[in-house]
């Protein structure tokens, strides 16, 4: 699991990304233990919002960040939900990180039976529906979970067990950039 620190210090400063395309919101699916959050304040982010699956770690977040509008759902129906909230908002900062939300609690093993394992191409589809003529950054985290590379963290061993692949970026209209640092994450903006 890589983190928002990590892109910063490793791969793009986030400073730069925020001032480049004038974002203000912040918006994180799954908090787990609060990393991102804690991340994204120290860049001053005047609005933010995550969500999570998992009760506890909502409990948890909340507590920690008060001023943070944290939802307890799953990512695709938060997205559902906020997206319209933000209609006005000229450019968001996402932080696309709510696969395989029970792994951690599992020892590392994937639960095959669950839906929200990889929501990540339903969660840029609703981000598309909603906000395609915006100026947002996406960021995703975990690339090693789509493909093989030289990841410092090592190639996920179960990815090829789920027959996954970043195929459908090519529907949207993104620059794409690729970072192997950590775990891997992919980079997603509009010039």
């Amino acid at each position: 699991m890589g983190s928002l620190n990590n892109f910063h210090t490793l791969c793009k400063p986030i400073s730069l990304l925020k001032h480049k395309y004038e974002t203000e919101t912040f918006v994180e699916t799954g908090c787990f233990r609060g990393a991102g959050l804690f991340s994204a304040a120290s860049f001053n982010f005047k609005k933010m919002y995550s969500c999570d699956i998992d009760k506890e770690m909502v409990d948890l977040c909340s507590k920690q960040f008060p001023e943070v509008d944290i939802r307890h759902t799953d990512s695709l129906s938060f997205l559902e939900d906020l997206l319209p909230e933000l209609d006005e908002v000229k450019s968001v900062f996402f932080f696309l990180d709510a696969h395989l939300p029970d792994h951690d609690k599992n020892n590392g093993t994937v639960l095959l039976d669950s839906e929200y394992n990889f929501p990540l191409e339903k969660e840029l589809d609703l981000i598309n529906q909603y906000r395609r003529d915006k100026r947002d950054v996406i960021l995703c985290d975990d690339l090693r979970i789509y493909e093989d590379g030289a990841f410092d963290g090592g190639n996920w061993k179960e990815r090829h067990k789920f027959g996954l692949d970043l195929s459908f970026l090519s529907r949207y209209n993104y620059n794409i950039e690729k970072f192997y640092k950590s775990e891997g994450y992919i980079l997603l903006y509009h010039d």
